[in-house]
């Protein structure tokens, strides 16, 4: 592989780093630099640091896209979750639930209650919990969906 010669540069760094999909960097090079000059980085400890930013800045973005996609909204996450209330709570069948071992066991999770006990909010915490493979699909178990709803039942006698 011939790399181009050493040259001084000539153009903006920050602009061609933004071209090429090196956001993060792109945003904070004066940071990265200083950070890699004042730890006396090697060029192989650089490009490491340079592929691990990116990577975790490129995850972040595509959690939030999916989650503004998803139509989930925001959600408090289960360790906000106040387990006093409702007075009677299954915890421990909510928290083997939040491991997912029920979608590996092809099984369903069904919530019944009265209005208010939080029942949407486990549920939001359950779909945010699933993986994402590259591809999008919100499975990593082939052949499996998910569907997520809320629904009003009413019995007449």
């Amino acid at each position: 592989m011939n790399l181009p010669k050493t040259t001084p540069p000539t153009s903006n760094l920050n602009s061609k780093l933004d071209k090429i999909g090196l956001r993060t960097i792109a945003q904070n090079l004066d940071d990265f630099i200083a950070r890699a000059t004042t730890g006396r980085w090697s060029p192989h400890i650089l490009l490491e640091q340079l592929s691990e930013i990116e990577a975790d800045d490129r995850s972040r973005r595509s959690l939030e896209r999916r989650l503004g996609l998803s139509g989930i909204k925001k959600f408090k996450p289960m360790a906000d979750f106040d387990w006093s209330w409702p007075k009677k709570i299954e915890r421990d069948v909510i928290e083997r639930a939040l491991t997912l071992d029920f979608i590996k066991e092809g099984r369903n999770l069904v919530m019944i209650g009265q209005n208010g006990l939080g029942k949407s909010m486990i549920a939001k915490s359950h779909r945010a919990n699933i993986p994402v493979e590259k591809s999008g699909h919100r499975s990593k178990i082939p052949q499996k969906s998910a569907i997520w709803s809320t629904s009003r039942i009413s019995c007449q006698s």
